[in-house]
């Protein structure tokens, strides 16, 4: 008995038997066609029919579907070819479907421009959603040749397989191939080898292109990097520029976060300025809608630690180097110099360091200043007093020994004013340093210098190896191998030669003195400096109030603080001491021999500062 098969959308299909197995045949012309427009759209049909025997018999029965739904499909790797430009396409899968033969309606377009042929037709960005999600939508897959479906064999045979299992039908306007006939099917996929082969052809000729493109120091395809745009070479390809907006909003960066500023403060900055990021500027710029995304720390940090930045052409992520071994540069104007890039990967690349925290009483001199009577360290207490008159403060602090009031060391009273211990420190820096000139360190180009004999050594290490393994022994090969290393050779040769006699780094005046460095730093900056520079405090009790104290200060290295802080002149490079209301006996001794020697209270002459 046969069943009725529900009427396909567009057309009626008539009556068939049960268990059918559908292969489709695509554009077959009628023996007498008088022109192209005359083909039919039509399926074999296999039904097999159980009879009471038992025996089964099979039939093949020809429906032609009327008014199809079709889906024109359009692809394009580079759009500038006319022969194969997306409207010469429409316009092949147009005309078809206006026949008079077909009738069909064209339901949609799976339009995909820039997409190479060796992307499967279920990946693609158009023809994928259709594939994927709206495949009850249409009847046929219209495309002006296969090679627009896909270049790849592989692919090929899993869209015929996909549409034979959805009663679909697959059509070229341009070859005629009955895939429901094994000689059909041989035709499609000897189609689809040599698409195939064009498309390794053109690959291998692209990849050609990249190479030569990389060691002529041209941009060969991707993205504006951070900060540049592109600008054509005359010698072809393209080179990168700076962007006039971005690129000294990249250099301010840089300066900001080698300054030490978070660059976490920094995203906060730029988004309550609603400054666009850099991908909603390329957009802008090509007129197409910005997403309004929103800057972060990470896209900062790429940004200013990648090597483009520096000039740098890179690729597959690694720096490109030229026949000399020295990296290749994708630009003429570089947004940071080498140098400076190099300080700021350092910077940012410092992660999970212990962060300093400031003590819960910040004092100039906690740490620093010392019992004299026993060397213990001296802290800070704030005592709240009645006021002696209407301007006194009602909170007095002061340095105090921390054994004092503490048990076998109850006896020793050491204690001195905050304030009047504090100046006195800074008063004696600034007798010994206050007129020095600070110069600044700066790095010469030893840095670079020891990156490019890193990279001539390897170059010439793998020009080595590949004249070991018997790269260059063609005919004139020797020749240039010899020529090359000969080259690197001398090269290398002149870089050691130069950094040998460079120095590691430079001082440069600042035009400022010690007296206005220390006047600039604030308080933890202040006791990390004398903390760095080991300057020691030594601090006895005394009998006449907090306000006039016998202490001993002294900087051991004079010559290491000015190295260290880049000063220059002043004084010479013996240890500096100062004493106050200490006996002769102890004037000019070092603090490390003077802990634990008693000092009476009494008028003792001070040096004075």
């Amino acid at each position: 008995m046969a069943e009725k098969i529900p009427e396909w959308p567009g057309g009626h299909r008539g009556d068939v038997s049960t268990k059918l197995d559908l292969a489709p045949i695509c554009d077959l012309p009628p023996r007498n066609a008088p022109h192209a427009d005359c083909m039919r759209l039509q399926w074999w049909r296999k039904s097999q029919m159980t009879h009471l025997d038992g025996r089964h018999t099979a039939s093949v029965r020809l429906v032609v579907i009327e008014n199809p739904r079709v889906l024109g499909v359009v692809r394009i790797s580079v759009g500038r070819d006319e022969t194969t430009s997306p409207q010469r396409q429409r316009e092949h899968i147009e005309h078809w479907c206006a026949g008079p033969s077909v009738l069909g309606t064209i339901v949609g377009w799976a339009e995909d421009l820039d997409v190479s042929g060796g992307v499967s037709p279920f990946k693609r960005p158009e023809l994928g959603k259709w594939l994927n999600r709206r495949a009850g939508e249409f009847d046929v897959l219209c495309v002006w040749r296969l090679d627009r479906l896909t270049r790849r064999s592989r692919h090929f045979a899993e869209l015929v397989d996909w549409c034979n299992e959805r009663e679909k039908v697959v059509v070229s306007t341009s070859e005629s191939l009955d895939l429901s006939t094994p000689m059909g099917k041989m035709f499609a996929r000897i189609i689809a080898a040599f698409a195939e082969g064009e498309l390794d052809t053109i690959q291998a000729r692209s990849l050609d292109a990249s190479r030569r493109l990389r060691e002529g120091g041209a941009w060969f395809g991707g993205v504006e990097p951070f900060g540049y745009r592109f600008a054509d070479r005359k010698e072809g390809g393209k080179r990168l520029v700076q962007d006039p907006v971005y690129a000294p909003l990249l250099r301010s960066l840089y300066e900001r976060v080698v300054a030490g500023t978070p660059v976490n403060r920094l995203t906060k900055e730029l988004n309550r300025q609603g400054i666009p990021t850099w991908r909603d500027h390329l957009r802008r710029e090509s007129g197409r809608p910005t997403r309004n995304t929103l800057w972060t720390s990470k896209a900062i940090s790429q940004a200013l630690m990648n090597p483009r930045s520096a000039g740098y052409l890179l690729h597959k992520g690694e720096v490109v180097e030229g026949s000399d071994g020295r990296p290749v540069l994708i630009t003429d104007e570089p947004i940071l110099a080498v140098a400076e890039w190099e300080r700021v990967v350092r910077a940012l690349s410092v992660t999970g360091a212990p962060r300093t925290r400031s003590p819960s009483s910040p004092s100039l001199l906690t740490g620093v200043a010392r019992c004299g009577l026993d060397g213990a360290s001296l802290y800070v207490k704030r005592n709240t007093v009645k006021r002696a008159y209407k301007d006194a403060p009602d909170v007095y602090s002061s340095y105090m020994c921390r054994h004092a009031y503490s048990g076998a060391q109850r006896e020793c009273r050491t204690a001195v004013g905050q304030e009047v211990l504090d100046l006195a420190v800074e008063q004696a820096l600034l007798t010994c340093f206050a007129e020095d000139e600070v110069y600044e360190r700066r790095e010469t180009s030893k840095p670079a210098l020891e990156e490019e004999l890193r990279l001539v050594a390897g170059r010439l290490g793998r020009l080595e190896d590949d004249f070991t393994a018997g790269r260059y022994d063609g005919e004139g090969q020797e020749e240039s191998y010899h020529r090359m290393h000969r080259r690197l050779a001398g090269k290398r040769t002149a870089l050691t030669r130069q950094l040998e006699e460079l120095p590691d780094v430079e001082l440069i005046g600042t035009g400022r003195t010690f007296r206005e460095l220390w006047a600039g730093k604030n308080l933890d900056e202040r006791r990390s400096f004398l903390l760095d520079h080991d300057v020691r405090v030594l601090v006895w009790k005394t009998g006449r109030g907090l306000s006039d104290p016998h202490l001993k200060i002294e900087i051991p290295d004079v010559a290491y603080l000015r190295e260290s802080a880049g000063l220059q002149g002043g004084r010479s490079a013996e240890p500096f001491i100062v004493d106050v209301n200490v006996p002769d006996d102890l004037r000019g001794v070092p603090v490390a021999e003077a802990i634990g020697r008693e000092v009476i209270s009494g008028p003792h002459p001070g040096i004075p500062s």
